[in-house]
């Protein structure tokens, strides 16, 4: 009885472990017909501002303690499709293990892109990969 309750208890503890661990979870409107999305990323003071239709982005610092720790800044302000192309909803950012990497996909056409994000201009980028 005792190694029952002991497995009991233990298949419990790892159900609820796993229940709580929300490190990846991803929170959008559900309204697909949007221009801009926000993606958490790991450091719990930025997210990345994405235009759904054309592929640019910013991040967007957030503070609690000072309007001056607040900031948006291009992350890629290159268009990655034409003007008569852009649709919203066209493209999404999926979150990777790595701290800074994101992929972003063209929904429509299925190119992928690797996203470098990060609070030095010199250290974000975008890279497209084939």
């Amino acid at each position: 009885m005792k190694k029952i309750l002991i497995m009991i208890f233990m298949l419990v503890a790892i159900n609820v472990g796993a229940q709580t661990n929300s490190d990846n979870k991803v929170y959008f409107s559900p309204d697909a017909n949007v221009t801009y999305r926000l993606f958490k990323t790991q450091n719990m003071h930025i997210f990345i501002k994405l235009n759904t239709s054309n592929g640019t982005m910013k991040l967007v610092q957030f503070s609690t303690s000072s309007v001056n720790d607040m900031m948006e800044a291009n992350l890629s302000n290159i268009e990655l499709v034409t003007r008569a192309e852009a649709k919203n909803g066209r493209f999404y950012l999926y979150p990777t293990d790595n701290f800074y990497t994101f992929l972003l996909l063209d929904q429509i056409d299925g190119r992928v892109w690797q996203v470098q994000w990060s609070t030095d201009p010199e250290s974000r980028g975008i890279l497209r990969i084939y």
